[in-house]
């Protein structure tokens, strides 16, 4: 599994949300105070927030390796100001595909091609599709929404 490379493949797709209320504009992050791919929250971070994780399965057959890989995005935001704002994230994450001539979304993961950067298994990825979203309280002060996406990626099996 190249999980450097997806970390850096989500972070660039975050960080390409640079329209109209995207999560990323003019250098910087908009509606987060960022996105951070670790398993716990980062110190000193105002909210909202992402953090984003992978798990992934082996599906091989016999001339290629193969994973099916979730990624799974946490966001974090104070409980006392609704979800207005962690909404916004969510559609932000989800993307315009469905507006868009050949369902090729502008922004956005949910059926977004993830561009994996040049590997030593010449790997490729399909497209991420959502596959649930939660929301609901972490605790008396934090609401928590966990948006879920899979996707394969397939290394094939050099000719003998």
């Amino acid at each position: 599994m190249i999980y450097q490379s997806l970390a850096k493949c989500v972070l660039d797709r975050l960080k390409a949300d640079i329209g109209t209320g995207g999560i990323y504009q003019g250098g910087g992050w908009t509606l987060v105070d960022g996105a951070y791919n670790n398993l716990a929250s980062p110190a000193r971070t105002q909210r909202p927030y992402i953090v984003y994780t992978f798990s992934s399965e082996k599906d091989d057959s016999q001339t290629s390796d193969e994973e099916i890989v979730t990624v799974t995005f946490n966001i974090y935001h104070e409980a006392t100001v609704g979800t207005d704002l962690i909404t916004a994230i969510i559609d932000r994450l989800h993307g315009d595909a469905i507006l868009q001539a050949g369902r090729i979304p502008t922004f956005g993961f949910h059926r977004h091609i993830m561009v994996l950067p040049t590997n030593g298994y010449n790997a490729q990825a399909t497209e991420c599709l959502r596959q649930s979203v939660d929301v609901g309280p972490l605790d008396t002060s934090t609401v928590i929404a966990t948006v879920i996406y899979e996707f394969r990626i397939s290394a094939q099996a050099v000719s003998p």
